[in-house]
């Protein structure tokens, strides 16, 4: 259901504390490089093929280790903050064969392989490079990105049901961003619930409201239950990052 800024309702002993604001997830800044000094990047090359024939070397596509599609290793840029120590190369410390291919009947399905069958319909090879952080660029780097964050707010994503992310990749095709707005209780005891009704936006009329509940037919819609909210936020003035360090007794 598609809920606007004017649908959520505040409660008894709860009043509005200003106006909405759009309030990023300061976590989407944060990759798997964070706390890192060197990086290894990865991206999968694909081939495709129909059964009887060979393998295609000019219709490639790329993905990332979870099958996602990715961009192609030409058009990974370094990111801020950070210099390439090697160029890209072909990962032949895996199960692979002397190309660095490994092999299966259905890519959505998995149980790639070593070696090479004549019913494989499609390969693929890992291509790995290697980061480090340049020192003088982190903090600017790293500023840059909060700023940018909290600027705009949007996240990007291919798919509303797939992984968003904050920078906007070429094969995005949606995005979204975060509003909030502060309450406060003028009652202790008041409880923190207020009714989000998806059904239903307040600048309707009643004969409008009345109307919306019937289909083209005249028949009632079912029954759409009412959202419970608000979800519960700690604010915190700036990000923090922390390390987690586990020893291992053998």
């Amino acid at each position: 259901a598609v809920v606007s800024t004017q649908s959520p309702i505040t409660a008894g002993g709860w009043r509005w504390a200003g106006e909405w604001f759009i309030n990023p997830n300061l976590s989407l800044s944060y990759d798997l490089d964070s706390g890192l000094s060197s990086f290894q990047d990865d991206v999968f090359e694909n081939q495709l093929r129909v059964p009887g024939s060979d393998w295609p070397t000019s219709k490639l596509f790329w993905t990332d280790v979870t099958g996602e599609e990715a961009q192609s290793k030409e058009d990974i840029m370094c990111p801020a903050g950070w210099e390439w120590t090697d160029i890209w190369t072909v990962d032949l410390n895996r199960a692979v064969d002397e190309e660095g291919y490994e092999y299966c009947l259905d890519q959505s399905v998995g149980g790639f392989v070593p070696v090479e069958k004549t019913y494989h319909l499609c390969r693929r090879r890992r291509w790995v490079r290697t980061r480090k952080r340049n020192p003088d660029l982190r903090q600017q780097a790293a500023h840059q990105r909060m700023v940018r964050a909290a600027e705009e707010g949007w996240e990007y994503s291919r798919l509303f049901t797939t992984k968003f992310h904050l920078k906007q990749r070429t094969m995005d095709m949606v995005r979204r961003r975060r509003w909030h707005r502060k309450m406060v209780a003028d009652n202790p005891d008041a409880d923190a619930i207020f009714i989000i009704d998806p059904t239903s936006d307040v600048h309707e009329t009643k004969e409008e409201k009345e109307g919306s509940r019937k289909d083209s037919t005249g028949a009632e819609k079912p029954f759409l239950p009412k959202v419970q909210a608000p979800r519960m936020f700690i604010t915190f003035k700036e990000p923090h990052t922390y390390r987690l360090r586990l020893c291992v007794d053998t």
